[in-house]
């Protein structure tokens, strides 16, 4: 029998080592010149079903890139002589087209299980990241490890080790991606043919590009369809079909973000195995990954030596594994180059297994090291958020009354604002020290409150002022008003604050104030203008324009609309939109926590770089009463949220003691170790209004759900070898209650309120409601917790000055939040509540639970020396600061400066001693 032999195709040169190259051979052939090259064989067979039959590194002699001379675009360039299986075109590219249906109907199948997938994950996977990427190339390594044994020499190219253990529906979706990188791969390299023999070119840039397009766009349609018949046909289980709320200038950055790596990746790809992308980003996502171990950003969360050394190891293994990946891959084109297969063989096989093993036992050591938490720390957190609670506030009362003389004053109050105290400064000055206030010199509250206003004339003060005073005196200030000059003052009489003025408008009111404070005049004069009633009495009008100024933003959302406009441009409140509502931010928490906890109670109240807030918060999501002024107003507000301009002055509720500690033998106050081991809070649903769902957002009735009901499962932070090397669990709804060495009474009082539709029979079935008590009763618990309503808590006060420990999670502000401390005055609370079981267990200990109900392990003491120290040092502080007499001296105060604003000599005023 005669046998024919023809040069490599075209294809063949482009394609190298792919196993789909076209090649028929004669498996009976004999070993010619080329070293036991099989011969071609005329067969009856399909040109690209035989490439199929035959080991691919075998074409190494007919596939040198060198030896071709035909370029990669030429698709017209002929075929050598054909064989018989050639003699019927149509049967041949029916077939292949066939073969090319199927891998892309694959493809589709995994893009709608990847999408469907996706779904899950955002909705019900509280700690996601984008590190599963790590597992892609470990993943195709091991697919082309497989095919390079089962084809008996298939080059490949290293890969990556992965970072911890995740959930398995994460390693799920890296699975499939995997597949999909694979399956792409093969379809990209697919050969075709036309009928009259020529090339097919379907790996160009461009025709890869629309594979995808198009496989993509199929997935998503169906994965459309399917929803919209779930939507239909189950509609007890019916969930919004379309999103009420969208960034779609988000969305269109994401989508060209995504549109551009799929252009760049896919003509990667084509010079090149798919392993390679993945590898490389792989090495970035993981050396990234270990860094953050060795440099953690957390002052708070020391690298224990044991996590630092093994990061160190990884990080170096990576380097090792990258260079070992560069130098195999070098190996394999001189190798293919020179087509020495029978001294690389070996070696590649040895090195690929070697490969698999050592990232493998890499991945069961960290797996094992990881095991059941985050990471581990020596000692915890609170230990040290504590320790420096208390280092600054010794800071900041040494500055708050370093003058301990008038004349000190006026020095300390020149040095800290830049101009002389008002006139009055002198009364005011003996007013506090004769009621011993121990705050003379901190009152930088005010100042930042007023200095907008100084870009405002006196008279455009007056004018505001009257257009929408309701005329009604406030019941401190009737203490001091001998004392101050005539005047005129909006107080805001609801919850909400009302002044929101966007940033770059107050940013250039503040800059046109610091310049007229630095350019006034000395020597001032000590006495108030003489004509102040008639100024006053001018700019009064019987027709009281106060609608006018404000517009109405109830019952919607006003976090985009108006609440980020007082950030910066480039804010992250300002350009993202966190979508994911289920899922924790961890870059939103991060600048103000350590860990779990939060560690700056000040910047926790910033909205700028928390997006996410747009949907954990009442007054974000759906305000009850929301009248909002857009321009800058004198209103005087008992509280405000960050960014917005409302002047804060005390409560009179607090100091007519409505809500009052007032222990009685009724109701006593023991000491903290005596009393009920209790977390308990009582409230309503007067956050914001909801007849949509929107209740599920927001915090008090989040609170509810966490402590009584929760679905999720939960981290908490509990020792792990010894008492001192902590470490994060992930504890079961049902563990978490059982877990935590405390009662948790958390409910509504009175009923559900605030709401319209089916969502208050909702919140009824899933919250459920308890009987009020009286206040006083709060005592006997030994942990309060305090939470925001529609403005802020009037509680917060009388927990603070009891024996209890106080928890506070809150988003607005009072008169008194920059002289107390968190974690001595207070426990503070992140208003996401991640922080809470965690936080709980601390103080209150934590056990494991026989099936009996017993306790059979004491898995964290609690800390009741800590916690008590908290509550008494938040008691002694209120009573030395937090009195009636200081919110006298605190408005008292503020009042001067606001006369002194007022009036036409301004920058003429001021006290000299």
């Amino acid at each position: 029998m005669s046998h024919t032999t023809y040069p490599s195709s075209p294809l063949d040169s482009i394609h190298g080592d792919s196993h789909d190259a076209d090649a028929n051979f004669d498996s009976d052939s004999d070993d010619g010149e080329y070293g036991g090259l099989k011969e071609l064989k005329v067969a009856l067979i399909s040109f690209y079903k035989a490439s199929d039959e035959i080991p691919d590194i075998a074409a190494c002699y007919l596939t040198s890139r060198r030896q071709s001379t035909l370029e990669w675009g030429d698709d017209k360039a002929a075929l050598p002589k054909p064989t018989l299986s050639n003699l019927n075109p149509w049967s041949n590219r029916y077939a292949s087209l066939r073969h090319l249906q199927k891998r892309f109907a694959f493809i589709m199948l995994l893009l709608y299980v990847r999408l469907e997938l996706h779904e899950y994950l955002i909705k019900h996977t509280e700690f996601l990241s984008l590190h599963e990427v790590v597992l892609l190339p470990f993943m195709v390594s091991v697919y082309e490890f497989w095919e390079f044994k089962r084809s008996n020499g298939k080059p490949v190219i290293d890969k990556m080790v992965l970072h911890g253990s995740k959930p398995v529906n994460c390693v799920l979706a890296a699975m499939i991606d995997s597949a999909i990188i694979v399956a792409a791969e093969k379809l990209a390299r697919m050969p075709m043919r036309r009928p009259n023999g020529s090339a097919l070119q379907l790996t160009t840039t461009w025709g890869l590009i629309l594979l995808v397009f198009l496989a993509d766009l199929g997935a998503a349609i169906l994965w459309a369809l399917g929803k919209s018949g779930a939507y239909f046909l189950l509609p007890s289980k019916q969930e919004p079909l379309f999103c009420t709320s969208i960034n779609v200038g988000g969305m269109i950055k994401r989508s060209l973000l995504v549109s551009i790596a799929i252009i760049f990746a896919s003509k990667w790809s084509l010079s090149t195995k798919a392993l390679k992308p993945s590898f490389v980003i792989s090495i970035l996502t993981l050396s990234a990954t270990l860094l953050g171990y060795i440099y953690p950003d957390d002052k708070y969360l020391p690298v224990p030596f044991i996590a630092g050394a093994l990061a160190v190891i990884l990080l170096h293994s990576v380097i090792i594994l990258y260079s070992g990946h560069i130098y195999l891959a070098e190996s394999i084109e001189f190798f293919e180059r020179n087509c020495r297969l029978d001294q690389v063989e070996p070696n590649i096989s040895f090195l690929q297994a070697l490969y698999i093993a050592a990232i493998s036992s890499s991945l069961l050591i960290f797996s094992f090291y990881n095991a059941g938490q985050k990471w581990s720390t020596y000692g915890h957190p609170i230990n040290g958020l504590i320790t420096s609670g208390r280092q600054l506030h010794a800071q900041w009362l040494a500055e708050a009354k370093y003058s301990i003389d008038l004349q000190g004053a006026i020095g300390e109050y020149t040095q800290r604002y830049g101009l002389l105290p008002p006139p009055g400064f002198d009364i005011w000055y003996e007013y506090a020290t004769n009621r011993s206030s121990l705050i003379i010199d901190n009152f930088d509250q005010i100042h930042q409150d007023l200095l907008p206003f100084r870009a405002l004339a006196p008279s455009t003060l007056r004018y505001l002022t009257n257009s929408m005073s309701s005329n009604q005196w406030n019941d401190i200030a009737a203490v001091v008003v001998q004392y101050l000059p005539d005047m005129d003052i909006a107080f805001n009489l609801n919850d909400e604050c009302r002044i929101s003025v966007p940033w770059d408008t107050i940013q250039a009111m503040n800059n046109t104030a610091e310049d007229n404070i630095s350019s006034q005049l000395y020597p001032a004069s000590n006495v108030w203008s003489k004509d102040r009633s008639l100024s006053w009495a001018l700019s009064r009008s019987n027709d009281q324009m106060a609608d006018s100024h404000f517009t109405e933003h109830s019952r919607r959302n006003t976090f985009h609309s108006i609440v980020s406009e007082s950030c910066p441009p480039n804010s992250p409140a300002r350009t993202q939109y966190y979508w994911q509502h289920d899922t924790l931010c961890f870059k939103c928490t991060k600048p103000h926590s350590a860990d779990q906890f939060l560690k700056d109670w000040v910047l926790s109240s910033d909205i700028c770089h928390q997006p996410d807030l747009a949907n954990l918060h009442g007054f974000f999501i759906a305000p009850s009463a929301f009248k909002v002024s857009r321009k800058l107003l004198p209103v005087f507000s008992q509280s405000k949220v960050s960014g917005f301009n409302d002047i804060l002055y005390p409560r009179s509720w607090n100091y007519l003691e409505k809500t009052s500690y007032n222990p009685s033998d009724e109701h006593p106050d023991p000491r903290y170790e005596h009393k009920e081991n209790t977390m308990f809070w009582r409230g309503t649903t007067s956050e914001g209004f909801s007849e949509a769902g929107e209740w599920q957002g927001m915090a008090r009735q989040r609170l509810l759900h966490l402590t009584n009901n929760n679905t999720d499962r939960v981290s908490v932070l509990l020792p792990w070898w010894s008492e001192g090397i902590y470490s994060y669990y992930t504890l079961l709804p049902s563990e978490v209650s059982q877990s935590i060495d405390t009662n948790v009474s958390i409910g509504i009082a009175k009923g559900v309120t605030r709401c319209g539709s089916r969502d208050c029979d909702i919140q009824r079935h899933e919250l459920g409601v308890t009987n009020r008590i009286q206040f006083d009763e709060h005592w006997k618990y030994r942990f309060l917790f305090d939470l925001d309503g529609a403005g802020f808590s009037g509680r917060f006060l009388p927990f603070l000055q009891s024996n209890s420990l106080p928890f506070r999670a809150a988003i607005f502000r009072q008169w008194f939040d920059t002289r107390i401390t968190p974690w001595l005055h207070f426990v503070p609370q992140d208003i996401r509540f991640h922080d809470f079981w965690s936080t709980l267990a601390f103080f209150a200990g934590a056990r494991k639970m026989n099936k009996d109900g017993n306790v059979e392990k004491v898995l964290m003491k609690p800390h009741h020396r800590e916690g008590g120290i908290i509550a008494r040092e938040g008691r002694k502080w209120a009573e030395e600061t937090l009195r009636k007499e200081d919110m006298e001296i605190y408005l008292f105060r503020l009042l001067l400066e606001w006369g002194r604003l007022t009036d036409d000599r301004r920058d003429e005023l001021g006290l000299t001693g």
